[in-house]
């Protein structure tokens, strides 16, 4: 009950400026960006837990191995979406309204 409560508090309070600030990124480059990054901490998991010349040679065992390239990109597409629904939450500011009232008057 209280993870409701406080998922709601942080959504309230953090999620219009981390919308707005999301939505000034092209997909393409949240996609790649997000993409390339899951790629380099499971590289640099495997640097940490087993040192570099492990790292390296599963690198380039199974660097490439479908499964590895479907996880990263899976998760890049999932940061594309949290960047677009991101998009749709921001309100976009009217100023012509505002001129418009002041010709008028």
């Amino acid at each position: 009950m209280m993870d409701g409560v406080f998922a709601g508090l942080l959504g309230g309070l953090f999620g219009p400026g981390l919308a707005a600030w999301m939505s000034g990124f092209k997909y393409q480059i949240v996609f790649l960006s997000v993409t390339l990054a899951t790629y380099g901490c499971l590289f640099l998991n495997v640097l940490i837990r087993n040192g570099p010349s492990v790292a390296f040679e599963k690198l380039v065992r199974y660097g490439l191995a479908p499964s590895i390239i479907l996880t990263s990109v899976g998760i890049g597409l999932l940061a594309v979406l949290v960047a677009f629904m991101g998009s749709l939450a921001v309100v976009p500011k009217d100023n012509d309204s505002e001129g418009q009232d002041k010709q008028e008057r």
